[in-house]
């Protein structure tokens, strides 16, 4: 894949001849709504991002060294349906999400799927023992980049 270079194979060449990028199925669904960009890290592992908040804290971790890689995948159920919920980042032991005020996530709170989201992840730190997991808005974003920093060099 162009985007995440993760290794997948296709039925047909056919369907990409015209293509400008080769994209897996998860990114090409993705890729569709919410553009989603590769970047590299301090260590050149590619790192997935698709906003400019997103791209915005990619860079002030390279600015103060700070390896940042790709979140996990948490299993989560909502309305009777197994789903997957990609956490933006991880940095060591610690999950980070990114979210700017757009009505795609003002609509999960209001149904209920952010709720599903939010206790997915909490259960994915007890039963991993992660450290910590950080909801970073344009509001409180210079109050968390200083806790995360002090959390990291600690």
């Amino acid at each position: 894949c162009d985007n995440c270079e993760k290794n997948w194979r296709c039925k047909s060449l056919e369907s990409f001849k015209n293509c400008y990028k080769i994209l897996c199925a998860d990114c090409k669904l993705c890729n569709r709504t919410f553009k989603i960009r590769p970047i590299k890290n301090n260590n050149d592992d590619i790192i997935i991002y698709q906003s400019k908040l997103e791209l915005k804290f990619i860079n002030w971790c390279n600015s103060n060294n700070i390896i940042v890689k790709n979140g996990p995948n948490i299993d989560y159920v909502f309305n009777d349906k197994t789903r997957k919920y990609r956490v933006d980042f991880k940095i060591n032991n610690i999950l980070i999400e990114i979210k700017d005020f757009h009505i795609w996530h003002k609509n999960q709170v209001e149904s209920g799927l952010w709720k599903a989201k939010e206790d997915a992840v909490d259960n994915y730190i007890k039963e991993k023992s992660a450290g910590k997991y950080f909801f970073i808005t344009p509001n409180n974003w210079n109050q968390m980049l200083i806790e995360l920093k002090n959390l990291i060099d600690n």
